[in-house]
């Protein structure tokens, strides 16, 4: 009789791919409960909200819960391979329109066009900013815990590969005064999305630095405004570039 033997590494992959499913199934049977937590712009309450539910500490679990969130909301039931998709097209589209062969130095652009001047000034907390690795590598500031961030943005992680083109190796989202989550080696459309599912999850109000950015962020990768954004008017910030970047 043949005996068949499943080694330690095949076990190891199926609880981790058993836990993963679980943690899955477990958001979407209790996605109901957060939707109806609502944000009081309290940065105390939301701590305690995070250290309730630390899935959202897994980027992963953060951007399923997301789209959850967004096909049940959504007009036409937009997924997650929507997202993606959109979040690819509009990155190409920015690459072609600033000239430039990455996407790290487009965001960068995009965020000198639609952050307000006045807010530049006053060196806040872009939506994204890079760190580069080697600075970062087992450095704890990494994180920017020593910085307070109120409202949800990403720090890129780049290293310097060939050819002197960045590659990103980390996504962290801050909100507050630390981290909320890690991404590791992703897209760029996984970074965007990063900065996009806090605000949605936690019905965060945009600061006013961040407006124009997330109205477009919200227009070229969900396709549609939310309630919110399309009653309020545009800045003129974002009615200048679009009218480039539609050209």
């Amino acid at each position: 009789m043949k005996i068949f033997s499943t080694s330690q590494m095949e076990l190891q992959s199926w609880n981790t791919e058993l836990t993963q499913n679980r943690k899955l199934f477990l958001i979407r049977k209790t996605l109901e409960q957060r939707l109806n937590f609502v944000n009081t712009n309290s940065s105390n309450l939301l701590e305690e909200y995070l250290k309730t539910h630390p899935h959202y500490m897994d980027g992963q679990m953060m951007l399923y819960e997301y789209s959850l969130v967004l096909k049940k909301t959504s007009p036409n039931g937009v997924s997650f391979s929507d997202l993606q998709t959109n979040t690819v097209r509009f990155l190409h589209k920015l690459l072609q329109h600033f000239k430039v062969p990455d996407t790290t130095q487009a965001l960068e652009l995009l965020q000198a066009k639609l952050i307000p001047v006045k807010y530049q000034k006053e060196h806040i907390a872009l939506p994204f900013s890079t760190v580069h690795f080697n600075e970062a590598h087992g450095d704890r500031h990494l994180l920017y815990t020593n910085h307070d961030v109120q409202s949800p943005c990403i720090v890129l992680v780049i290293d310097i590969k060939e050819e002197n083109k960045p590659v990103l190796k980390r996504s962290i989202l801050k909100m507050g005064k630390g981290m909320i989550s890690t991404i590791l080696d992703p897209s760029p459309s996984t970074a965007i999305l990063h900065l996009m599912a806090p605000y949605f999850l936690f019905d965060s109000a945009y600061p006013k630095a961040y407006e124009s950015m997330m109205r477009l962020l919200e227009k070229q990768v969900h396709g549609f405004l939310c309630a919110h954004t399309s009653k309020s008017k545009p800045m003129k910030e974002f009615v200048t570039f679009m009218k480039e970047f539609l050209e």
